[in-house]
């Protein structure tokens, strides 16, 4: 794919959102108690309270456990980069060119993030040798599996 279409398949999003912005329509109920509702209507407040506490009351986090438990470390990576990054929703709601470039930032960030672990494993599969066929990045991960195997064993006996 060319990297034309690319770019131009991202930017019509955010140019509709930066002249379009949020709407004019009055609401009075805000994203938490919309979220709240959302946790009562599946029988979810434990949850819903839970999530409040441990995550700060993360609003990516709140609307993405809404329906189903996400696994923890999603919630972490998503809770982390929140530390970074300033709140989507909020960014969003400002629209604008704000929301172009925290997009892109968020976009480049999470590509740049994904790219540095694969060209970390794959500089551990090159660096321990591989076996023919098998790409660099996949005996990476199979050599850092067989690392921490033998790290549970060990101290399992200790």
């Amino acid at each position: 794919m060319d990297i034309s279409k690319i770019f131009k398949i991202l930017l019509i999003p955010f140019i509709i959102i930066m002249f379009s912005g949020c709407s004019s329509k009055e609401n009075k109920e805000t994203f938490e108690q919309k979220m709240w509702q959302i946790y009562k209507d599946n029988g979810r407040l434990d949850k819903f309270n839970e999530i409040q506490e441990k995550y700060d009351g993360n609003k990516i986090i709140l609307w993405l456990n809404a329906k189903e438990d996400h696994s923890w470390i999603v919630n972490h990576i998503i809770y982390w980069l929140s530390w970074i990054l300033p709140d989507p929703p909020t960014v969003l709601a400002g629209a604008g060119v704000l929301a172009f470039i925290y997009g892109l930032a968020w976009w480049l960030g999470l590509v740049l993030t994904g790219g540095g672990i694969l060209a970390l494993l794959a500089y551990i599969g090159s660096l321990l040798g591989g076996i023919p066929g098998i790409p660099p990045a996949i005996m990476g991960i199979i050599y850092l599996g067989v690392l921490f195997e033998i790290l549970i064993n060990i101290f399992s006996v200790l």
